[in-house]
């Protein structure tokens, strides 16, 4: 097996010494080099739409590309370093999934 790009920042990610601006950064730039970053105006977010919430975040209805889709927004703010692997754990999971609804 292998680990892909963004694997190895999730794994690294306390051992550079990264602010949390430099870590977000690095995060970007791979889910632009592996495609699943969504850019603003790509998106639009129907917040009167919620379909869920949990610990991390809500879901609200958005469309994509003509598409609906359900969007996962954080709660709080990451722009700490301390909310930086709840992002990671929702990242790792996330950027693989895709459902037929």
């Amino acid at each position: 097996p292998y680990t892909t790009d963004t694997g190895r920042l999730f794994e690294s990610m306390y051992e550079a010494g990264a602010s949390a601006s430099e870590t977000l950064q690095q995060i970007a730039k791979i889910g632009d080099a592996e495609h699943w970053r969504v850019r603003d105006g790509e998106l639009n977010i129907v917040e009167a739409e919620v379909l869920g919430a949990g610990g991390f975040g809500v879901v609200t209805k958005a469309i994509f590309c003509g598409m609906t889709v359900a969007v996962k927004s954080a709660r709080q703010k990451v722009s700490t370093f301390q909310n930086i692997p709840q992002l990671c754990n929702e990242l790792r999971v996330l950027r693989h999934l895709r459902h037929p609804n």
